[in-house]
């Protein structure tokens, strides 16, 4: 009798474990897409009417689409300088106006 109660006990507070851990988890996922989005993030919360699960579900929806694209300009080209991004061809020196 005693050991069915220590496996009941073990098992409830398994399933608890298990529950709270994941919330935990769901809720980690809004400061990673924070983080990773910042302002894109709260507008589109906002576009959602302040419903989060929604609008991280339409961002992560944006990264399956688009998360193989790479940001930059296929035809520009780095200063040496300030690692600043200019156009192809460019004469001007980055820092100077």
């Amino acid at each position: 009798m005693l050991t069915i109660v220590i496996i009941a006990v073990m098992v409830i507070a398994a399933v608890i474990f298990f529950v709270v851990g994941r919330g935990r988890f769901r809720a980690g996922e809004g400061r990673g897409m924070k983080r990773r989005f910042g302002p894109e993030y709260d507008r589109a919360v906002a576009d959602h009417d302040g419903d989060t699960k929604a609008a991280e579900r339409d961002l992560g929806e944006r990264v399956e689409r688009h998360g193989s694209l790479t940001l930059g300009c296929s035809t520009c080209q780095r200063s040496p300088a300030s690692g600043t991004v200019l156009p192809a061809g460019s004469t001007a020196a980055a820092g100077t106006r």
